[in-house]
């Protein structure tokens, strides 16, 4: 569990004396002209979301300060930082084991000063805003009994300390943009973008929507990942020549693979140029570049992409027109990836082509529409494919079959742009500001992340009946 603490300050709607808000209550007082205001959890909503979503990742004593404009309250001025919750006469910090027990009564004693202070569960009116557990510290009680002020500060319009405990681990990463997402057998989800506190980095979610770890790094959007069997990921990004390899367990740097061509030297794997990266089942590197299929070791040396390969064609074609273990490929719009099953797949706008380990074209097959990221085959050699129209399933023998659609459809899809399937069938659809959407293996939604939520009440008010 951690403590944030927090001071917000609003305005009064009535005489435009400075509000301050120094308990999660329902109402408050303005303590110039003595107009009570209701505050409703819609309008706690955006305040608190931002504080459970940003507050995991600071370090320290680190602290944010943001102004939020809300329909309700209007302008809003917010600080928060990740503190031990600590008293406000003698500034002793409280301990946070065990507080759970004492918050049942409302209320606790500070260890350094013997002063009351209070401490409890969130009104039942905003609990679904906070991770589950979350507790509140330090309020101001006249503001928790009914919109008063009982503090000197508040009384003369200062916002004063109070706190938010909760358990961190809980809390999913938050993130503004995604690059590019991977799942690994276990279940765990890793993902390359720019994390909501800012720069960009790579980080792994467990099943249960927890952070795993994060490390930052410098990356661009064309940023891609691949998992190898030996349990590391690889960062492939065209502005380094070597790809970065990380521990999938723990996130820490485990070195580098290929890098910039010496002279005279053998041939090794340079990314700089590179538009697509995959990992085979064998742990050797694929990568799409210049047009052509290239394939590396686990060290990066140079090998050859498919035993007994053709002869080059004069002109790389298309995913379509591919041959038998191909060497060429227009790679300015083919991506690459491996599936569960052991197989590489190819595709180019609506084409996809499923490739065995030798380079045998095992099926080619037209989609319904383009598809927008990278297919996911499950361990069957079912291939899963999000694009305009929803979800396409490809059987294992190439035929492709409509198998969820969107909400405009009927069905239970959102506008997330990002796929992956867990081993055990589950799907992950992530998109840019934290929009995420986890469907069981028969569609059935599991969970919604507030982005996504948010997102789906918006387009059911702009097309009334339309789902």
């Amino acid at each position: 569990m951690i403590g944030v603490a927090l001071q917000i300050r609003g305005q009064c709607g009535s005489c435009g004396s400075p509000l301050p808000f120094n308990a999660l209550a329902e109402k408050v007082t303005c303590p110039s002209c003595h107009t009570v205001r209701t505050v409703t959890a819609g309008a706690w909503r955006p305040l608190l979301e931002e504080v459970v979503r940003d507050a995991p990742q600071l370090v320290g004593d680190a602290g944010r300060t943001s102004t939020l404009f809300t329909a309700e309250l209007g302008q809003v001025e917010m600080s928060f930082a990740r503190r031990q919750p600590r008293c406000p006469q003698c500034r002793t910090e409280s301990p946070l084991e065990g507080v759970d027990t004492l918050a049942a009564r409302g209320w606790a004693i500070c260890v350094g000063c013997g002063r009351r202070h209070a401490l409890r569960e969130p009104p039942p009116a905003f609990a679904l805003l906070l991770p589950p557990g979350a507790l509140v510290a330090f309020e101001d009680e006249a503001q928790i009994a009914g919109g008063g002020n009982g503090r000197p500060a508040a009384a003369a319009g200062g916002a004063t300390e109070w706190y938010l405990c909760f358990d961190a681990s809980g809390v999913p990463f938050a993130w503004e943009e995604l690059y590019d997402v991977v799942a690994d057998r276990q279940g765990n989800v890793y993902c390359a973008g720019e994390p909501a506190s800012g720069g960009t980095a790579v980080w792994s979610l467990d099943p249960g929507r927890r952070t795993r770890w994060r490390t930052g790094m410098t990356l661009s959007a064309e940023t891609r990942l691949a998992l190898t069997p030996a349990g590391s990921l690889l960062v492939g990004d065209p502005a380094r020549s070597g790809l970065t390899v990380l521990d999938c367990a723990r996130g820490g740097s485990a070195g580098t693979v290929g890098g910039a061509q010496s002279p005279g030297a053998p041939p090794v794997l340079d990314y700089a140029a590179a538009c697509a990266l995959s990992c085979a089942a064998d742990g050797t590197i694929v990568v799409l570049a210049h047009d052509e299929i290239r394939r590396y070791t686990a060290d990066g040396t140079a090998m050859d992409t498919w035993p007994n390969a053709g002869p080059r064609q004069a002109q790389a074609p298309s995913v379509y027109d591919l041959r038998e273990r191909p060497l060429q490929v227009q790679t300015d719009s083919t991506r690459i990836t491996a599936g569960w099953d052991g197989f590489t797949y190819l595709w180019q706008g609506d084409d996809l082509v499923k490739l065995s380990r030798w380079g045998q074209i095992v099926w080619r097959t037209k989609l319904p529409c383009a598809a927008w990221p990278r297919p996911c085959a499950d361990a069957s050699g079912g291939v899963y494919v999000l694009g305009e129209q929803g979800l396409t399933r490809v059987a294992p023998d190439g035929r492709p079959f409509p198998f969820l659609t969107p909400q405009s459809a009927g069905g239970p899809l959102g506008d997330e742009d990002r796929l992956v399937v867990a081993p055990d069938g589950t799907f992950w659809l992530l998109g840019g500001a934290g929009r995420m959407r986890i469907l069981a293996p028969d569609g059935a939604v599991r969970y919604l992340s507030p982005r996504s939520r948010e997102a789906d009440a918006e387009r059911a008010a702009q097309t009334p009946g339309a789902w």
